[in-house]
């Protein structure tokens, strides 16, 4: 292994570093190659949890459960239900719901959180080569031991100690491995001699962007940028008659089983196309409606009642015109339309966007 000093231009101090080595493997200092480091972490980290692990209905399962089956099955559902949702709010339902063996690493959002702060990996974390490491990362540092209990001391403290934001790191049991804790005393300290990536230049695992000060350990992970919303505008028409009731009813049709918001329903629409005239697309719309409903619609009928935003990850803005039938027993001629009244519609499987312009 060629070690050798090369001098860091931006605060002026030497650093010690490594040659790339097998280029077909990540560079050590973005892996735990000390069998030693590895036992010492795997120690201070279960003993961290053991002192301040949160009491949560399926590690009790665990723990008094005799059959490994459900055991492993309750294990299962609660990672499934705490996919989308706080702790806090899967406990309750957990609870009313219930009163291959082999070791390996789990990798969640937590997991990755503390695994990219502990080697500095700062490259977009839904990369490839990433998602690679940190699986690799996952399973060589797992207990094997205590494999349930190491994974879960992982997410624990990327939940409580090593945060998205104010992360506390007097409190992280495992700071002495954490390469971006040493970075921020690099910085605050100047020190000398602290190992870093040789092959920054064009490692996979190394940020694209410069160190921030003001983040701190925060530099990791990185996250992807985000893609601005796609610019969608779409013709509605809101088709109205009189209810047996007395009571305002609504056309509505069900969208696709697959693709965005797959099977709710909504307004009869159609996606305005640049370049076409929105007479052609109006005429377009009520040529559709007129099969739905099985008589001919003109679009002299279609009133402009005006413009309604949508959903946030499109820039979804509904062009809304309305129509008023005065037959009652106008129906629909489609299995994927239906009349839905008012005070219906508000409970029905619709989007937000139908709500909006509804109301």
């Amino acid at each position: 292994m060629l070690w050798f000093l090369r001098f860091s231009t931006r605060i002026g101090v030497s650093v010690l570093t490594e040659d790339a080595g097998n280029v077909n493997s990540p560079p050590r200092y973005h892996t735990f190659s000390d069998p030693a480091h590895i036992e010492l972490l795997r120690s201070q980290l279960l003993t961290w949890y053991d002192e301040e692990k949160r009491e949560l209905p399926w590690r009790s399962l665990a723990l008094t459960e005799p059959d490994v089956d459900i055991r492993t099955y309750g294990v299962w559902v609660s990672e499934i239900m705490l996919q989308q949702t706080q702790v806090a709010t899967v406990i309750d339902y957990y609870n009313n719901t219930f009163s291959y063996f082999q070791v390996a690493g789990a990798v969640d959002g937590n997991v990755i959180r503390v695994l990219c702060r502990l080697r500095a990996i700062g490259a977009d974390s839904t990369s490839p080569a990433v998602t690679e490491a940190l699986w690799g990362l996952a399973n060589a540092l797992v207990d094997r031991e205590r494999p349930g209990d190491f994974n879960q001391a992982m997410m624990e403290l990327g939940a409580r100690v090593c945060t998205p934001k104010a992360p506390v790191c007097s409190q992280c049991p495992v700071q002495t491995h954490c390469h971006s804790y040493s970075k921020v005393k690099l910085i605050s300290e100047v020190l000398s001699d602290i190992e870093d990536c040789m092959n920054s230049g064009n490692c996979p695992l190394c940020p694209s962007e410069p160190w921030d000060d003001d983040l701190g350990v925060q530099n990791f992970p990185r996250k992807p940028a985000k893609k601005p919303p796609r610019v969608e505008r779409t013709l509605t028409c809101v088709v109205v008659r009189h209810g047996e009731d007395g009571e305002d009813e609504f056309l509505l049709r069900q969208r696709p089983d697959k693709g965005l918001l797959a099977g709710l329903w909504q307004f009869p629409s159609l996606l305005l196309e640049e370049g076409k005239s929105e007479m052609k697309q109006k005429r377009a719309l009520c040529s559709e409606l007129s099969g739905t409903l099985g008589s001919s619609l003109n679009q002299s009928l279609l009133h402009y009642v005006g413009e309604v935003g949508g959903s946030s990850h499109i820039h979804q803005t509904y062009v809304v015109h309305a129509v008023q039938l005065h037959d009652t027993d106008a129906t629909t001629q489609a299995e994927n339309a239906q009349w839905i009244s008012r005070s219906a519609l508000q409970k029905a499987a619709v989007s937000t966007g139908v709500k909006k312009v509804c109301s």
